[in-house]
């Protein structure tokens, strides 16, 4: 009798030590790609700001092969005019993947040595919004975000608020907006509908706006097509050309509405020179949005 028990537990025993073994051959797998990724980045970003570093891994990653492979085919103009303190960045909108957002998050982290916030707003909780806030959250970036439970009037308030609270909290922080909203390939409609939000968020900050204009890829372009197109580069020629002018900052006073006029000004004027963005002058819409 004893045996027969014996003999009844005996493959029972088998699965246990065959799911035990391979999920310990697994934990090996892991720890023998995530150690050589791990040493890889602290050497590659040993001089980097601890604001880069203390990120997560995604983000830490990908700010290596942009250094390596994406920053010497952008052709980027006016630095200096980048603020030594915080401040908030505007720019003309043109791609849905969210690919302009990376370029410059990437390029500021490069050159102003510091990671900004993006800021990322949705007139209702879809389920595309919400895929793409649980993205760029894990990719390791704060998104800076509104209550999107009340009306939309407090959550334009309440957006500026957050915004503000975050840039008054030190020196070194930046964010990123793009006061149109949405993205569209037309150069011209990249200047309509824009939010004073991005105004008033500087005037309750103190902080000053830093005027951008971006273009030169392809409309349907994403990070990852950029990324594989730099690392697939052969010679001399240039996968892809990227123009980035930054302008000087703006500080604005007096009505949102006409500062917000200031600001989208100042970003058509960047545009003119950067090939295949010839936006028409800048006009009135009359009614902006608050």
């Amino acid at each position: 009798m004893p045996l027969r028990r014996r003999n009844r537990r005996e493959p029972q025993r088998s699965i246990t030590r065959k799911v035990a073994t391979s999920f310990g051959l697994t934990l090996l797998g892991i720890a023998a790609a995530a150690l050589p990724v791990h040493f890889l980045l602290r050497r590659e970003l040993r001089d980097a700001p601890e604001d880069i570093r203390s990120q997560g891994w995604p983000i830490r990653l990908v700010q290596v092969l942009f250094l390596k492979y994406v920053i010497r085919w952008l052709r980027v103009e006016g630095l200096e005019n980048l603020p030594s303190g915080s401040y908030l960045v505007a720019a003309n909108h043109g791609y849905k993947s969210g690919v302009d957002g990376f370029i410059l998050g990437h390029l500021l982290a490069t050159q102003a040595r510091r990671v900004p916030r993006i800021v990322m707003t949705g007139e209702g909780r879809s389920l595309t919004v919400t895929v793409e806030r649980w993205v760029l959250h894990h990719y390791g970036i704060a998104l800076l975000v509104s209550d999107e439970t009340g009306s939309r009037a407090s959550r334009r308030r309440g957006l500026t608020d957050i915004i503000a609270s975050y840039l008054r909290e030190s020196n070194e922080h930046s964010v990123i907006i793009f006061p149109a909203g949405r993205a569209t390939a037309d150069p011209a409609l990249q200047l309509q509908d824009w939010s004073t939000g991005v105004v008033v968020s500087a005037q309750k900050s103190g902080c000053p706006i830093v005027p951008v204009a971006i273009g030169g890829l392809p409309i349907g372009w994403t990070p990852e097509t950029a990324l594989l197109s730099a690392l697939h580069a052969e010679g001399a020629a240039p996968p892809f050309q990227i123009h980035l002018r930054i302008g000087k900052p703006i500080t604005p006073v007096g009505e949102p509405s006409e500062a917000l006029e200031q600001l989208r000004s100042a970003v058509a004027d960047l545009m003119l020179s950067i090939p295949d963005l010839h936006p028409e002058p800048v006009k009135s819409d009359g009614a902006l949005a608050t």
